[in-house]
C-alpha cells in the first residue's frame, strides 16, 4: 500500500516485489482522481493520499479496515459488494447458498422442494465516532466538556453508589499507575481529610490521563457519567450526520436492531 502526502510524495511504499506492470507515476493519479482519497491499481497495489501525512494514514486505516472486512465476507460466502451482503450467487462448488441449503434441508426431511431461504435476522452495529457523529463533535466538544466539568461533577455526585463506583476505579488505576511512574498521577488520599481533598486528587489525575489521551475503563466511564449529566441538564446536545436519523428510521421499519458499538 502506497501512501501519499497532499503534495503527491511517496510517505510509505510495500516491499519490492516483482509485479507485472510498472506502477503510475504519482502525479498522474492527481487530475483523475480528485473527489477520491484512494486509487485501487491491478495487479500493483493502492495509493492512499489526504491534505497532511495524518489524513493519509488515517484513510489507509480505514480502506485497510474496509478490504479486511471485505475479505471475511467473501469467507463466508456474502456479497461484500452489495450493502445487503446477500448470498453470492456464484461461490465455488454451488451455484448460491440459497441452493446449497435447499439441498441440505431438503435431504433431511425438512423443507418441502419449493424451499426459500427466508432473510436471516439482523442487527446493525454503529461506530459512533465518525460513523453517526462527526469526530470534531467529540474532540471540540464532549472531551472538553467533560475535562472542564470533572471537579462540579464528582461535588454534585459525591455519595451516590454510581460515582463511589468511579472513584473506586479510579483509585485503582491511579495505584497502579503510581507503582509504574506514570506521568501526572498523584496519590488520592483517604476520606479522613475531607472529600474535597479527595475531588482535588481526582480532578488532577483525571486531566492527566485526558491530557495523555490514555484509553482506560476508569476514565471512559467517569467521562460517559459526566455527559450523560450535561445531556440530561440540555447544556449538550447531540450531533450526527444528516443520512443518520433516516437510515435509523429505514432499519427500525425493516425491524433490523441497531446498536452501538462499546
Amino acid at each position: 500500500m502506497y501512501v501519499l502526502s497532499g503534495d503527491w510524495s511517496i510517505i510509505s511504499s510495500p516491499s519490492p516485489k516483482p509485479y507485472p506492470h510498472k506502477p503510475p507515476k504519482c502525479s498522474n493519479c492527481a487530475p483523475l482522481f480528485m473527489k477520491t482519497t484512494a486509487v485501487l491499481v491491478r495487479h500493483h497495489g493502492i495509493y492512499v493520499w489526504g491534505d497532511s501525512w495524518i489524513s493519509a494514514k488515517t484513510q489507509a486505516e480505514c480502506y485497510h479496515y474496509l478490504f479486511d472486512a471485505a475479505i471475511k465476507l467473501h469467507h463466508l460466502g456474502l456479497d461484500w459488494s452489495t450493502p445487503d451482503h446477500g448470498p453470492i450467487q456464484n461461490v465455488k462448488g454451488f451455484s448460491s447458498i440459497n441452493s446449497m441449503i435447499k439441498r441440505v434441508a431438503t435431504k433431511a426431511g425438512t423443507v418441502e422442494s419449493d424451499f426459500k431461504l427466508q432473510p436471516y435476522p439482523r442487527c446493525v452495529v454503529l461506530d459512533i465516532e465518525g460513523t453517526t457523529t462527526p469526530i470534531s463533535f467529540v474532540t471540540d466538544v464532549l472531551f472538553p466538556y467533560a475535562r472542564d466539568n470533572i471537579g462540579r461533577h464528582l461535588s454534585a455526585t459525591y455519595d451516590s453508589a454510581e460515582t463511589q463506583d468511579d472513584i473506586k476505579l479510579l483509585r485503582s488505576q491511579v495505584e497502579d499507575d503510581l507503582k509504574q511512574g506514570v506521568l501526572g498521577a498523584v496519590p488520592i488520599p483517604l476520606e479522613d481529610p475531607g472529600k474535597e481533598k479527595v475531588i482535588a486528587s481526582l480532578v488532577a489525575n483525571v486531566e492527566a490521563m485526558i491530557k495523555a489521551d490514555r484509553k482506560i475503563t476508569a476514565l471512559k466511564q467517569l467521562q460517559g457519567h459526566i455527559w450523560r449529566t450535561g445531556f440530561e441538564n440540555n447544556e449538550l446536545e447531540g450531533v450526527v450526520f444528516d443520512d443518520v436519523p433516516e437510515a435509523l428510521e429505514k432499519w427500525h421499519a425493516l425491524g433490523i436492531k441497531v446498536s452501538p458499538r462499546t
